[in-house]
């Protein structure tokens, strides 16, 4: 995973490989079912705002 940094002003963790990531509730994984309990957000190289990943979390 890459480096990782907290920003407490916004309250947020900024992963540089991964972007922001957001804590969500009320999501679930449609393939298996779980909750997602955050994601990951960053611009993509022509702005666009992708997911670059999901998690379950601990």
């Amino acid at each position: 995973m890459g480096s990782r940094e907290y920003d407490n002003q916004a309250g947020r963790l900024f992963d540089k490989s991964y972007g922001t990531q957001y804590i969500v509730e009320g999501y679930k994984d449609l393939q298996t079912g779980m909750k997602v309990r955050f994601f990951y957000l960053r611009k993509n190289s022509i702005g666009l705002w992708e997911i670059t990943t999901v998690g379950t979390g601990p």
